[in-house]
This record gives C-alpha cells, sequence and structure tokens, in this order.
C-alpha cells in the first residue's frame, strides 16, 4: 500500500494518519477484515475499540503481505462477530468519507475510467474538495477526505 499524504513521508506515518482519522472522536470500533484469498472468501473481522489506538496500530503492523485487507470508515456500535462486517445499522458515527477510483480495464470498455492513476489523481484533484489522502491499492486509488 503506498500513501500520498501532503507533508507525510513514512508509510507508517501514513497508516496511522489514515486509522486516527477512522477512529475520530468518540465511542464505537473499528473493523478490520483480512484473508489470504483473492477473491475475498473466508474473511475474518476483528473489532477494536476506536479509543484504543495502540491495539489498532498493533493489529495493522500484524498483517503479512500475502492478506488482503479493508476495513471499515465507519465506526461500529458493537463488536459483531467475526464473520460478520456488519452493515449500515451497525454504524454508530462516520469521522471519515472516501471514495474508490478504478482504473480502466480492457475488459470493461463501457466504462469511462482514468487509464492511469496519474490521471485518476488530476481528477481527484480537479474536485472542490480534493482529498487529504490518496491510497495506492494495487488496481486503482482510494481517496479520503
Amino acid at each position: 500500500m503506498t500513501s500520498i499524504i501532503k507533508g507525510i513521508e513514512s508509510q507508517e506515518q501514513a497508516r496511522q494518519t489514515l486509522l486516527k482519522a477512522v477512529a475520530g472522536e468518540g465511542n464505537g470500533y473499528i473493523a478490520i477484515s483480512r484473508t489470504t484469498d483473492a477473491n475475498w472468501k473466508n474473511l475474518t473481522t476483528s473489532y477494536y475499540a476506536a479509543n484504543d489506538l495502540e491495539k489498532v496500530f498493533d493489529a495493522v503492523e500484524m498483517i503479512n503481505a500475502d492478506q488482503q485487507v479493508m476495513f471499515g470508515l465507519g465506526r461500529r456500535k458493537y463488536v459483531l462477530s467475526s464473520a460478520s462486517r456488519g452493515g449500515n445499522r451497525d454504524i454508530c458515527a462516520f469521522s471519515i468519507i472516501g471514495m474508490d477510483i478504478d482504473l480502466y480495464d480492457p475488459a470493461k470498455p463501457h466504462k469511462n475510467l482514468p487509464r492511469t492513476k496519474q490521471e485518476a489523481l488530476e481528477l481527484l484533484n480537479s474536485f472542490a474538495l480534493p482529498p487529504s489522502m490518496v491510497v495506492d491499492s494495487g488496481s486503482g486509488l482510494h481517496s479520503y477526505v
């Protein structure tokens, strides 16, 4: 994961900045899901108190390069089972908004998507509210405000 944040150099700082933004202020739980399956099967979710960032940072450090990882932008009201990522009714607050920018895929030519990451960055920076952080997801970009 490569992050682009104005004024932040290290990947560890970038991860911590993003997770602090997701945790926000207040109660709730951060959901971090992972799997080793490229098709996102056998996904397991762990929940961490949003006000205990040290545990969140420790959990992220334990993720290995073979894992697919996702996290929820909304803090959950309570801890759910490890087999559940939860849904809209389980959210108690949002501290950050995000957007997933996919890149052009020749197998899906009917979609009008940016052809390069640079083109996607130019698009993102053209918005009235440009992103504070951009993460290279491997097949596109994730943008956060």
